[in-house]
């Protein structure tokens, strides 16, 4: 931020005083000290692999061109950590879309299905039985 930009933020409503560039001036060695730390940490930040600390200490130190090429490898080396998941995502839509682009393939899983739904309806008893099963239950355990 520069020295004119922080004073016209100071002249908030309310205040009795404004802040001048002027008046901001000896904090400008101060100012200089916090930036060069700030790089200095942001290599140290990067040579660790804590690549998101650096760039906003590169930030910080108005090093937009570090922080640019930090975030940048960020983004690299999250996508390839991503890239055995987004292989193995293609392969498997690629085998879908081989498996389901065949009409008579489908047909034939689409066959099978409604032969095992009237297989399960087939095993499951009709509402009368199922109300006999219970009557004869409850007789058994004595309950009626």
């Amino acid at each position: 931020m520069h020295l004119d930009d922080a004073a016209a933020l100071s002249q908030l409503p309310g205040q009795d005083y404004a802040l001048t560039a002027q008046d901001l001036k000896p904090a400008e060695p101060r100012i200089a000290t916090i930036k060069s730390t700030a790089g200095k940490l942001g290599d140290e930040a990067e040579a660790k692999g804590q690549l998101g600390l650096a760039a906003n200490y590169f930030s910080v130190a108005g090093d937009a061109a570090k922080q640019q090429a930090v975030r940048k490898r960020q983004e690299q080396l999250a996508l390839k950590k991503l890239q055995p998941d987004i292989d193995d995502a293609k392969r498997a839509a690629e085998s879908m879309r081989q498996q389901y682009s065949d009409p008579a393939k489908v047909e034939a899983m689409r066959k099978q299905a409604m032969a095992m739904q009237a297989a399960m309806q087939a095993q499951r008893p009709s509402p009368e039985r199922a109300k006999q099963d219970a009557g004869d239950l409850q007789k058994e355990l004595g309950l009626k």
